[in-house]
């Protein structure tokens, strides 16, 4: 499935993206964004209305990508399958990720974004105490993992990081599962 974006915002994402990874973010503003896409001023503001709007956009963008991507694999429940497929994506769309995980509002929404996949979310109902800090514990310690595999090159397969994520997921909802049989 493609992901429509018209030719400016796509290149005043990729400028961003690339303007974020060699200046960073404290430089970013409208006026040196734009001298750096070659476009004028006013190009931007009839697309977005300020820098977060953009970086707000850039976000929705990947996640529509992420989302299309991923849109085979749709189940209720987290699989290798899809576990795989994600961390494909990150791995091809690593810039974008690199560069967005810096967002605070775009690390609580990849977060969320899975956090219906972890059976956790039964046990809570069920009466668990714990199983909120334990599914808050795979969530983050999932993306924490992502960070890690990415800043340091991308050098271990995606099949081992599949594995690493999917099979921790695994053991600790299987604890908490063992846990609830014996109360």
């Amino acid at each position: 499935m493609t992901v429509y974006v018209d030719s400016t915002n796509k290149l005043l994402f990729d400028t961003t993206l690339d303007f974020i990874l060699e200046k960073g973010y404290t430089k970013l503003n409208v006026r040196a964004l734009v001298k750096e896409a070659g476009i004028h001023h006013s190009t931007f503001y009839n697309h977005f209305n300020d820098i977060d709007d953009l970086l707000n956009h850039l976000e929705d963008y990947y996640f529509e990508l992420m989302n299309a991507n991923l849109k085979e694999k749709e189940q209720e429940t987290l699989t290798y399958e899809r576990t795989f497929s994600f961390i494909q994506f990150v791995k091809e769309t690593r810039k974008y990720y690199f560069v967005l995980t810096q967002r605070e509002r775009f690390r609580n929404k990849l977060v969320r974004q899975f956090e219906g996949g972890f059976d956790v979310n039964d046990y809570q109902s069920r009466g668990n105490p714990d199983a909120e800090y334990l599914n808050e514990f795979m969530l983050v310690g999932s993306v924490a993992l992502l960070d890690f595999w990415i800043e340091s090159g991308c050098h271990e397969s995606v099949e081992k990081i599949t594995h690493l994520i999917f099979d921790s997921c695994v053991a600790v909802t299987e604890k908490i599962q063992s846990n609830l049989n014996n109360k």
